[in-house]
C-alpha cells in the first residue's frame, strides 16, 4: 500500500476572478449585429430575397444581448468594485461608448 499522501488540489485562482474582468463594451457586439441584421433586412426588401438571414440575425442579436447581460448582471452582483472602477477608468469606459456612438 502507498502511503504518500496526496496533495489537495488548488483552487484554480482564474476562474473566481475572471469575470471580475468581463467588459462592458461587449455591449457593442449586440449593436453590430443588429445593424447588420437591419441591413439584410433592408437588403432583403429592395432586392426581393427571402428574411430569413436578417429574421436570423435578429434573432442572434437578441440571443448575444442576453448572454453579455447576463454575465454583465452576474459582474455587478458579484464584483461591484471591478465594475465601478471600470465605469470610472477613462479608457475602457470611454472605449465602449465610443464603440455604442459608431453605430448610429
Amino acid at each position: 500500500m502507498n502511503s504518500t499522501p496526496i496533495a489537495p488540489s488548488t483552487p484554480d485562482v482564474h476562474h473566481e476572478t475572471s469575470l471580475a474582468h468581463f467588459p462592458v463594451a461587449l455591449f457593442s457586439t449586440v449593436m453590430g449585429i443588429a445593424g447588420l441584421a437591419l441591413a439584410w433586412q433592408k437588403a432583403a426588401h429592395v432586392l426581393g430575397w427571402s428574411g430569413l438571414v436578417g429574421q436570423g440575425l435578429a434573432a442572434l442579436a437578441g440571443l448575444v444581448f442576453l448572454v453579455v447581460a447576463g454575465f454583465y448582471g452576474a459582474k455587478l452582483l458579484r464584483h461591484w468594485a471591478a465594475a465601478r472602477a471600470e465605469a470610472a477608468h477613462p479608457v475602457k469606459m470611454n472605449l465602449a461608448m465610443f464603440a455604442l456612438s459608431m453605430e448610429h
